[in-house]
Parts: C-alpha cells; structure tokens; sequence
C-alpha cells in the first residue's frame, strides 16, 4: 500500500511545506504538487514532491487558463475571471501592483483517469484541492467513473458558496461523497511561515 499526497491547485507550494512539517509521517508519502500558474513554478518542486506544471481538470490536453499574476485568483473558469478583472477595477491599490487578468494556455490533465491509472484503490490517497471552482465538476466526474473511491481523505475548499446555487451544490456534493467514506479535513496552508509568496497575503479577497 502506498501513501499519496496529491496537492491540486499547489501555488507556491506553501501545502506541501505545511504537510511535510506538521504531518507525522509525511516522509512517508509520495507527493505530487499540481499547478499550472507559470508564475509560479520557479517555486517548485519542494521537498521530495514531484511537480506537474498543469491543471487538473476532466480532460486531457490543452485549455484555456486565466492567469492572475501571482495571487491565488487563477482560474479555468471564464465567470472566476470576469469576477476577478471586476475586483481589481474596484481596488486602485491592487493596480500597482497586480498584472490585470490574462488568458493563456496550459496543459490539462485529466485527475480522476491519473488517479485510476496510477494508484491502487487500497493505496492511502490524501487529495487536497484548492482549484478555484474547478472541484465541482471534477468530483463529479470522480463519482460518475468511481475514482473516488481511491480517495481516503479530501481536503478542499469549496468556492462560490456565497451563491445559493453553488451552496447547494456543495452541500449535495458532500453528502453525496460521505456515500464513499471519504473523510474531510479542514486544510489551510496560505499562511506563514508556509505561504512564501506575498502577491497572496497582500491580496487575499479573489
């Protein structure tokens, strides 16, 4: 049996610092650190975690990425970038010191197939996402092609929950994926000493 650590949405690999401190037998694990923000990467690999400069999403291949500097703001979701280019109009401050919102492309992998093709439903997978909406349709997928049933512990944050059909479909979701004995834990790496990137602490509210 092995032990996986796979950190969606890795930015500058604060998770994985926070893991490999804080986790008793993290030395045990092998890690895989997704992330797709090239402005990003010159922060990886930490420690002895593998690093995919990718997305994780339902498909393989190339696909649109709307790229936010350096904060946690990046998205695969077009509406999480009309939200972001609105917020930073608002913001002045922000201005001077974030780049405005780009489109580029990046390489996609498709996580739930990853997952079957790589591991063992007996193995002992942590997947942790921090993906900035793209959880939804992911799960799903997972559930639709039983994937999720390599996943012992999921650490996430769910986004948009402040609109009531997101909400909903978060609370569906959980419910749907306690019917798997997946375990939540309440995750947050984006802090020091863990989070070396200050684009992030400066600009939190994305």
């Amino acid at each position: 049996m092995k032990k996986v650590f796979i950190d969606c949405g890795a930015h500058d690999g604060c998770s994985v610092r926070k893991f490999l401190d804080t986790i008793e037998d993290a030395h045990e694990y092998e890690i895989h650190s997704f992330e797709p923000n090239p402005n990003l990467a010159h922060y990886h690999p930490v420690g002895n975690a593998n690093f995919h400069n990718k997305a994780v999403w339902i498909t393989y291949g190339n696909i649109d990425f709307y790229n936010f500097d350096r904060t946690g703001g990046s998205s695969l979701l077009a509406h999480k970038n009309e939200r972001n280019k609105r917020k930073l109009k608002d913001k002045p401050g922000w201005q001077k010191k974030i780049k405005p919102p780009e489109k580029i492309t990046v390489q996609s992998i498709d996580i739930s197939s990853w997952i079957g093709s790589n591991f063992k439903v007996d193995d002992y997978i942590i997947l942790k996402m921090d993906i900035e909406g793209a959880e939804y349709q992911i799960l799903e997928k997972m559930m639709e092609d039983s994937t999720i049933k390599f996943v012992d512990e999921l650490w996430i944050e769910w986004h948009f929950t402040n609109k009531p059909a997101y909400k909903v479909v978060s609370e569906s979701m959980i419910e749907n994926l306690s019917k798997y004995d997946v375990k939540f834990v309440d995750w947050d790496a984006m802090h020091e000493p863990y989070l070396l990137e200050t684009h992030c602490t400066e600009h939190k509210d994305f």
